[in-house]
């Protein structure tokens, strides 16, 4: 027999047969024993079926029918189903009481867990990323002359604080004692920095970052200052000193006087010869003077000296509205001293259209030249001659009272107004 079948000979609920329908027959003392053995047998065989079972097999088990509408306290008469439903409902009641989710405190700052608050109800450095250490983080404004609030010991812990100088000061913060309003001091894990704020220029002239000085902005600043007439020695200008990078500078007009005194005295005394140097010699009528870069010096001006200056007689020997003909010009010059001729040149004041104009200079009859002098067509000057003049050399000392007479040997076409220049130096006294 089955469990089922003991357990159904116990149901009084259950018909025994014979059919109900016959008269039931009393118990006897073998009925109501087979009646308990079958009881037995049905507690036995449950409790064998519960021993049995897994413990997989009891968590499978679904409460299948359960119900949280009811937060009743559970009674003894309550079934499973309904001592789980009024747990829960129990539950969520004193949660939504409470008005928030209750923290796993085995969490607190574990792995994948919750970070906690410090004293000052702050996140302690400790649970930040390392891509947050370090960040700008303001204080508040500090005194450098009292050292207000006074800084804290630079530490991991105050990585990335900075306060702003309010008050300029020298107060002695990791070595640095510079500090100006508007400069931040900055902890950087170990020792402060300072962040320099102070020579930064936040506006010039409507522009701001990085500014490039314009020519307007010179003007406007020279525009806008008083005018001054009268200098004085102690006023200012400026320059750029090459010796330091063109930094901008100032000196006094009396700086700049003794700058160009300076360079003027090395020009006039060093290039040529001191003009104080003059007053120890004794003037000596037709001398000349002469310098050799240190001293002066007088000798007589004879004899093609060095010493004598270059000078030059300009002849004229044609009109200006006549054009050149061959012709003996009926003119003369005489030299007022001894004098040494160096070149003699020619010009005309209208070209000649073709070809060469030539002309010939004579002292006392005989000719300066072994070459004559010439200007090529359409120029003015023999000073450009494809063919310069030569002088002969035996006629080129002349004595006072010489002779010089012209000749106008080539016309070219249409040359006007012939001018003759006798170059050279005095060997006499004049």
């Amino acid at each position: 027999m089955s469990i089922q079948d003991d357990i159904d000979l116990i149901d009084p609920t259950k018909p025994i047969n014979p059919p109900a329908t016959k008269a039931a027959p009393k118990p006897t003392t073998s009925s109501v024993r087979a009646n308990f053995a079958a009881l037995k047998n049905a507690v036995q065989g449950l409790l064998d079926e519960l021993s049995g079972m897994s413990g997989s097999s009891l968590s499978s088990l679904l409460l299948t029918g359960v119900s949280f509408a009811t937060a009743t306290a559970i009674t003894a008469t309550d079934n499973a189903l309904e001592a789980f439903g009024k747990l829960q409902a129990q539950i969520d009641l004193k949660q939504n009481a409470l008005g928030f989710t209750a923290e796993d405190v085995a969490q607190k700052g574990a792995a994948n867990g919750y970070t906690p608050l410090n004293a000052s109800i702050k996140i302690d450095p400790t649970y930040l990323p390392d891509s947050l250490l370090g960040a700008l983080i303001y204080q508040t404004s500090w005194n450098a002359d009292t050292n207000t609030p006074t800084l804290p010991t630079a530490s991991a812990g105050n990585k990335g604080y900075y306060w702003i100088v309010s008050t300029l000061g020298t107060t002695n913060i990791s070595g640095i004692t510079d500090w100006k309003v508007g400069d931040w001091v900055v902890s950087n894990g170990t020792t402060y920095d300072k962040i320099d704020n102070t020579d930064a220029i936040s506006l010039f002239n409507g522009r701001i970052g990085a500014i490039t000085l314009l020519d307007t902005d010179v003007s406007d600043v020279l525009n806008a200052v008083a005018a001054k007439t009268t200098l004085v020695d102690a006023d200012l200008i400026s320059i750029l000193d090459s010796a330091a990078s063109n930094v901008l500078k100032k000196v006094t007009l009396t700086n700049l006087w003794a700058w160009i005194k300076t360079k003027a005295d090395i020009f006039y005394q060093e290039k040529s010869p001191k003009l104080t140097d003059i007053a120890a010699l004794t003037p000596t009528n037709g001398y000349v003077l002469t310098g050799n870069g240190t001293t002066w010096t007088s000798a007589a001006a004879s004899g093609g000296s060095a010493y004598a200056a270059n000078e030059c007689f300009p002849i004229a020997i044609s009109d200006t509205s006549t054009a050149l003909t061959v012709s003996t010009p009926a003119i003369t010059f005489h030299f007022p001293y001894a004098f040494t001729v160096t070149a003699i040149k020619a010009g005309l004041h209208v070209v000649s259209s073709s070809g060469l104009p030539t002309f010939n200079v004579y002292k006392n009859g005989s000719t300066f030249f072994t070459t004559k002098v010439s200007i090529d067509a359409n120029e003015k000057t023999s000073i450009t001659a494809a063919t310069p003049a030569v002088l002969d050399a035996t006629k080129v000392a002349c004595s006072a009272g010489d002779a010089v007479t012209f000749s106008i040997d080539v016309a070219g076409s249409g040359a006007k107004q012939a001018t003759i220049y006798i170059c050279g130096y005095a060997t006499g006294a004049v």
